[in-house]
């Protein structure tokens, strides 16, 4: 899968609103919250996956930060209009009643590599 540009630009944005991305670096576990969110969808689908991240806080971060950056890239480079009123999982609910989910999948797998990209442009940081 090749990214565009634009896209890992976008993600960048993303990575700083969601507060993944705090003075110039991360905290190293969302390097595997990203991950295993991809890993996630193709083992359980995208719904379980999604679920599992909105309502499971961890300890350390909150995996949560991962999908508010999933939705600030579906909302500002994919132009997603429904998601500001709704969760992800609802969302996609509603795009699978509608026959839109797999579109939705394809632009969450593409924000989801993006997000991965732009996350090395910034230095990891151990707790």
């Amino acid at each position: 899968m090749k990214i565009k540009n634009e896209y890992i630009q976008k993600a960048v944005e993303a990575l700083t609103q969601s507060a993944i991305v705090v003075n110039e670096g991360y905290n190293s576990v969302f390097k595997g919250y990203i991950s295993g969110l991809g890993a996630s969808i193709i083992q359980a689908g995208l719904l379980p996956s999604v679920i599992l991240y909105e309502n499971s806080p961890s300890s350390r971060d909150d995996k949560g930060k991962v999908i508010d950056a999933i939705v600030y890239m579906l909302v500002h480079q994919f132009q997603y209009t429904g998601l500001k009123d709704t969760s992800l999982s609802n969302y996609i609910i509603s795009e699978h009643l509608n026959g839109n989910e797999y579109k939705l999948l394809l632009d969450i797998n593409e924000a989801l590599v993006a997000i991965k990209l732009a996350l090395r442009m910034f230095n990891s940081q151990e707790d």
